[in-house]
């Protein structure tokens, strides 16, 4: 981790340094692939086994962090990072967002499905999910949920009641 002034450095500021973190959980596992959120908090990881991890703790009085987490539910051979949340690709194509991520809450809550298989995965900072195909296209991902509301009477009560009807896996990517 680099740590110091982004911008050059006067003659007598110190320069910037290099803390290692260390490169393994346990002495066991090595990663393979680091990733990097916008906001310092989201620093992630894969191993050689394609499992997931995060790195805890992090915060601006410890910018390096406490240790790498094991993230269960999910093996992955790309993630990518927004502002605040965190993507993956499966080895079978499949896409997976990690729901609930925060700077008080590292690992998240669960990994949630998004519809449509993939070969390659991005996101921008502000959620926009782009991919390729697994025909080699450029595809940009749009929800395309039909909301219809019902009303449930009982007794003294109406109860609005939303559901949602997913259209196809491929309707939710758009060829760019």
């Amino acid at each position: 981790m680099r740590q110091g002034p982004l911008t050059p450095c006067h003659a007598k500021a110190l320069p910037p340094a290099w803390i290692q973190v260390e490169p393994s959980v346990g002495g066991e596992v090595e990663f393979t692939k680091v990733f990097v959120g916008a906001r310092l908090h989201l620093v992630w990881a894969l191993d050689s086994s394609r499992r997931v991890y995060v790195r805890q703790a992090i915060y601006p009085e410890l910018s390096v962090g406490l240790s790498w987490v094991c993230v269960p539910g999910l093996l992955a051979t790309h993630l990518s990072i927004s502002e605040d949340q965190v993507w993956a690709l499966t080895p079978t194509g499949e896409v997976f967002q990690r729901t609930g991520v925060s700077a008080n809450n590292f690992i998240g809550d669960a990994w949630e499905r998004v519809p449509g298989r993939l070969a390659a995965l991005s996101v921008t900072t502000d959620n926009t999910l782009w991919g390729l195909n697994t025909s080699g296209h450029l595809c940009h991902h749009s929800v395309k949920d039909i909301t219809t509301t019902t009303t449930t009477t009982t007794e003294d009560t109406h109860t609005p009641r939303t559901h949602s009807l997913s259209l196809s896996e491929q309707d939710d990517w758009e060829v760019v």
